[in-house]
């Protein structure tokens, strides 16, 4: 019975293959050979599935349910060796260096099983228009990234990874600036696929590596600036914490406002303190690091050339570039005084202005959670000249969005090609809870 029960859902795929294969050649135009006979197995498959449901929905009663049921399991079966192969041989051959990781296997799953194509076909068809605003931070040279004894969790791609993505974009997707945004808003008119790029902070590979590719293919970016660390030689918190932990010799520790900590896993204890001295007060920050630091026996150095230079910002800044102000020296707006607050915010703003001899009106909240955000704060830039302010919330936005809220995707060191694809097509809301849980 099992036995029959195979050959007949083997038989139904092969006899949807060819029909689901040149299917794809009018819905998909873009697709490798690989990607277009995965995608038309996969197709196939699912309309096996779903016939299997829909054949125990009409005999639940009978005796025939447990039988089709187990046809629907066998199917599942069939997809997931399929993909596991196909990952596998993929990843020990294109990418030996690049780890298989579950994250990866996910996206796979999404993108072959025809999921993401499917989704991609309707939303074009009937969905509602957004954009996509992409978070970046830093990017590496793909050889450097392990050896980098600063922070690894603000390295958003490789060299290597970005230029294919922007390559992606350059080719499917509408990228626009803020000021077509906001047109777009006083038009309540915005255009499907459209994206922004962003960059945080201010590190100087947005110079060195991002700027080259974003005019190979004549994309436009926006980078929020922290203005107290152009042209400075001073590290971030988060940065000087990764590097106090990776070049300390001292195995185990304890430190007052800390707690104790073995350091067999570097990468996650960095992570830990990290998380907790975000929770202290701004004015208080420095201090611990200092105490760590010394406890650590290890001398935190200055950043040379970490950061792009005011000769940076104007070179860019007459090719396609914009900035954002990203307050003075980064401090959670909602941590300290109002008064505070508004200082960083109006001296950053200033300062951009005077370097680049153009208005700024767009506003990146340091850390940018919803709690990190304030709406005494977004009143506050509203009446002094800003038309946008970024969270790191994730998500796309549409024109029905508070301006001074909108949400971010972020790009992510261990995302590859695929779970661009998925992040910029918006199925990734759908699944970055798993997402986050994978990180964990």
């Amino acid at each position: 019975m099992i036995l029959n029960i195979i050959r007949i859902i083997v038989g139904i795929v092969f006899a949807l293959f060819l029909p689901g294969y040149l299917l794809t050649f009018i819905l998909f135009k873009k697709l490798k050979l690989l990607e277009r006979i995965c995608l038309a197995i996969g197709l196939s498959i699912f309309v096996v599935v779903f016939l299997s449901f829909y054949l125990t929905a009409i005999s639940f009663f009978s005796s025939e349910a447990g039988i089709t049921t187990m046809g629907v399991w066998l199917s599942l079966l069939i997809v997931c060796v399929l993909f596991v192969i196909i990952i596998i041989s993929k990843n020990k051959t294109s990418h030996p260096k690049d780890p298989l990781t579950i994250k990866k296997l996910f996206g796979i799953i999404i993108f072959f099983s025809g999921i993401y194509h499917l989704y991609s076909l309707i939303n074009k068809i009937i969905g509602k228009p957004k954009v996509t605003i992409l978070m970046y931070h830093r990017i590496a040279l793909a050889h450097d990234k392990q050896k980098n004894l600063l922070d690894s969790n603000v390295v958003s791609v490789s060299l290597e990874d970005f230029e294919k993505q922007m390559k992606h974009l350059s080719k499917n997707c509408n990228v626009i600036t803020f000021d077509e945004l906001l047109d777009c808003y006083k038009k309540k008119r915005l255009t499907k696929d459209s994206v922004i790029i962003t960059f945080d902070d201010g590190y100087k590979d947005n110079f060195l590596y991002a700027y080259p590719v974003l005019r190979k293919y004549k994309l436009s970016a926006t980078i929020s600036l922290t203005t107290g660390h152009i042209n400075s030689n001073k590290l971030f918190w988060w940065d000087k914490i990764a590097y106090i932990i990776h070049k300390t010799k001292i195995k185990r520790f304890t430190l007052d406002g800390l707690g104790t900590f073995s350091l067999n896993n570097k990468p996650k204890i960095i992570q830990i303190i990290q998380e907790k001295v975000k929770k202290i007060p701004e004015n208080k920050k420095n201090y611990l690091i200092a105490r760590l630091a010394k406890k650590l026996n290890v001398k935190i150095p200055l950043a040379r050339n970490l950061f792009l230079s005011w000769n940076d910002v104007r070179k860019m800044s007459n090719n396609n570039i914009s900035f954002s102000a990203h307050t003075v020296t980064h401090p959670i707006l909602t941590r300290v005084s109002l008064k505070q607050a508004k200082d960083e915010i109006m001296l950053s703003k200033k300062k951009i202005e005077r370097e680049t001899k153009k208005q700024v009106s767009v506003f990146t909240y340091p850390n940018g959670d919803r709690k990190d955000m304030s709406i005494t704060i977004n009143q506050f830039l509203e009446k002094n000249g800003f038309s946008f302010a970024l969270s790191t919330i994730y998500g796309a936005n549409d024109l029905n969005i508070d301006p001074f809220r909108l949400k971010r995707v972020s790009v992510e060191d261990d995302d590859d090609l695929r779970l661009f694809q998925i992040k910029v097509s918006g199925l990734g809301k759908f699944f970055e809870p798993v997402y986050s849980l994978l990180k964990k």
